[in-house]
């Protein structure tokens, strides 16, 4: 088996399906194909061959009012694993992509930023313990405790928390929410990277899918803040 991938009018051969399944995933107009004959493999490369077509893309990168442009999804990819909060979008057209920045630019700048933050885990979680709180432009904007989710494990707990921080930015009509975690499992679970298999996990995939269509969620785990966002980093202290 020879796995092939054709990206950025370059071909890929790869002999382990681990390191292909990693090259593919998060590539934006990406073909690809996993070829058990050589005669599978020689049509796939005459394909490429004769229909290139993938249109160079321009990446624009929206962050605190910055904006930024990267001319391959590498570099975009790479930058955005530093800065996870960062808005990005792909275009083909130099036009749009500066209309986009000059739209978004302002959104996500620092005093428009929407942020959830679940406080560190503890042993003993009590009903009166901070749940979450919403923090935009500069203040507070609404905290909740624990009430009963103070029974719940950890892991459990920080699930239904995340959801109840979610609904809160849409009921006050917001379009994005920056979600600040301890468990990797709010992430991985809600992008699929990891595969709900337990009620709680399938519920919490479930509701992320149901609300992901009304607001923009970024994801953020408090160890790659602490290192990579001060304003972010700055926020989070100045609440706990």
């Amino acid at each position: 088996m020879k796995y092939l991938a054709y990206y950025e009018d370059k071909m890929y051969e790869f002999e382990s399906k681990g390191e292909y399944l990693v090259f593919i995933n998060d590539k934006p107009n990406i073909r690809h194909k996993s070829c058990k004959t050589k005669k599978e493999e020689e049509a796939f490369r005459e394909l490429c061959k004769k229909s290139p077509v993938f249109e160079k893309k321009i990446y624009v990168g929206i962050e605190n009012g910055t904006s930024i442009r990267f001319d391959s999804w590498a570099e975009c990819q790479a930058y955005k694993k530093l800065h996870p909060t960062m808005i990005v979008k792909s275009f083909t057209d130099n036009g749009k992509a500066q209309e986009f920045n000059n739209v978004n630019i302002h959104k996500n700048s620092i005093d428009e930023v929407l942020i959830a933050v679940i406080p560190l885990k503890t042993l003993n979680g009590k009903a009166d313990d901070v749940a979450f709180v919403l923090h935009e432009g500069g203040k507070e904007k609404y905290r909740e405790n624990l009430g009963s989710l103070a029974s719940l494990p950890y892991w459990e707990r920080e699930l239904k928390i995340v959801i109840k921080a979610i609904k809160k930015a849409i009921e006050f009509k917001e379009e994005r929410i920056t979600i600040i975690y301890n468990n990797q499992g709010v992430e991985l679970w809600a992008n699929g990277s990891w595969k709900a298999s337990k009620p709680q996990t399938i519920a919490y995939k479930e509701e992320i899918d149901k609300l992901s269509p009304k607001i923009n969620i970024d994801f953020v785990n408090r160890e790659n803040l602490e290192k990579n966002d001060e304003f972010v980093k700055k926020v989070v202290d100045s609440i706990f």
